[in-house]
């Protein structure tokens, strides 16, 4: 037999057969989809990103939820614009820290650096019935800022950034009827220097005072040769008014071993247990629908609750007393245990909350009541409305 050759080719092995080829083609389409889904995704953070810079909302890369206390006069209303907001334990370091105005305001004025600013700060002083305490879920931006203080002055919140106020304008000459101080003080960036009669930035370099030099939120130190404060730590980050700023209070050591009276221990002892974090909500910076260029750092995803802080006030009391109850049987009289301007109700509350050597030495984090039971007291008057459970009626319609 002759051996033909046909003209058909043989097989490669590396020919495609039909099955091979459908294969393939899926395979392709598995790959194509994903891949463009990869590159939607990317394009679409990068979107949002410049959509967020822009004020097109806040970049969901970034986004998160906070829930944030703060206390105000009733007239204003419960939107934190240009106002300061907590964490629970930063609340409650606001919170106690004032507990002691009747004497720190009173009888022992001046003995503490701190009367200087608590004794005017009107979300301190104002009668508690007066005041409401806000409980708010806040959608923000997590590329947090450097904190600023906000205050209320003249009626109107405001947050300047530390080191942009314009300090040296603020003169008795501007402020008649001595309110230069108060003005200079409850302007953020701002101090009134008693040794030199002027108002000065937080700026250590700048502060003539020791107290001062040891209180300030910018870490400074005190030259007992020179006489003279200087900045202790690295550069200060720029302070940005489009930007949620934050302040970890866990940082801070406001007037650490150099305490010198009983307001002074109380202040720095409540710091030590509660720590906590502080926040300032900017107008600049809050989120605005109708304004798409506008820059969002800020919303209010939920307001909570708003009680009266007279309320708050009791609730907390009733706990702490129960504690408490030994020193407060012991020391105080049957009126006083329930009169929380008196001396003894006001040194029993904060040897039971932070221990029994609070006015007197720095004390440890666990002294004291546990810091779980303060912050079921401290949230009672929001989980509901029964006076019997530390509830508070809510305010908000």
């Amino acid at each position: 037999m002759v051996k033909t050759t046909s003209l058909s080719p043989s097989p490669s092995p590396h020919a495609l057969t039909p099955l091979m080829l459908l294969l393939v083609g899926f395979m392709l389409q598995i790959y194509n989809r994903n891949y463009i889904g990869v590159v939607d995704a990317a394009a679409a953070a990068a979107a949002a990103a410049a959509a967020s810079a822009a004020g097109g909302g806040i970049d969901p890369l970034y986004a998160t939820n906070i829930t944030v206390y703060h206390v105000n006069q009733l007239d204003f209303p419960s939107a934190p614009i240009n106002m300061n907001t907590a964490s629970l334990r930063g609340d409650m370091y606001f919170d106690l820290r004032s507990r002691g105005l009747p004497l720190e305001c009173g009888p022992w004025k001046n003995q503490s650096f701190w009367s200087r600013l608590d004794c005017v700060n009107a979300e301190v002083d104002t009668p508690a019935d007066k005041l409401g305490i806000t409980k708010l879920v806040l959608e923000v931006d997590s590329r947090f800022g450097t904190y600023s203080d906000c205050n209320v002055l003249n009626g109107t919140y405001f947050c300047t950034c530390d080191g942009n106020a314009n300090c040296s304008a603020i003169t008795p000459a501007h402020a008649p009827n001595g309110n230069a101080p108060l003005l200079c003080n409850m302007s953020s960036g701002c101090m009134w220097d008693e040794r030199a009669d002027t108002c000065q930035h937080y700026g250590c370099e700048n502060i003539t005072s020791e107290d001062y030099c040891h209180h300030t939120y910018h870490p400074c130190a005190w030259n007992s040769t020179t006489h003279s404060c200087h900045h202790a730590g690295p550069p200060l980050p720029s302070c940005n008014p489009h930007r949620v700023g934050r302040l970890d209070l866990s940082n801070v050591t406001w007037g650490a071993g150099h305490a010198h009276s009983t307001i002074d221990y109380w202040h720095l002892n409540t710091l030590l247990k509660m720590q906590g974090v502080w926040y300032d909500t900017p107008a600049t910076a809050q989120c605005d629908e109708t304004r798409p260029e506008k820059p969002c750092a800020w919303r209010v995803a939920q307001a909570v609750k708003r009680v009266r802080k007279n309320c708050s006030d009791a609730a907390i009391a009733t706990a702490v007393t129960r504690a408490g109850q030994e020193c407060f049987n012991a020391n105080c009289n049957p009126m006083d245990r329930r009169n929380s301007s008196s001396q003894c109700y006001i040194e029993c509350l904060y040897k039971t909350i932070l221990g029994p050597n609070a006015g007197r030495a720095q004390i440890q984090p666990g002294d004291g009541m546990p810091i779980a039971d303060l912050e079921r007291a401290w949230d009672a008057p929001f989980a509901n409305s029964d006076p019997a459970q530390g509830g508070c009626p809510n305010l908000l319609p």
